[in-house]
């Protein structure tokens, strides 16, 4: 990956963080269980502990 990609990545990654961290306080943060129930929308099955194998 070429530097200005890596760039490019790491600030919508920022982005990204300062939205999830908008919608945490205006709703809260999103339970195991919500997080496992768009995991199933989006990929058919729970992928539990997805995060913590990354």
């Amino acid at each position: 990956m070429s530097e200005s990609a890596g760039s490019g990545r790491q600030i919508e990654r920022d982005n990204l963080a300062e939205l999830i961290a908008a919608n945490e306080e205006i709703h809260g943060a999103l339970t195991s269980g919500e997080i496992e129930a768009a995991e199933r929308e989006m990929y058919g099955t729970a992928q539990s502990g997805r995060a913590d194998a990354e």
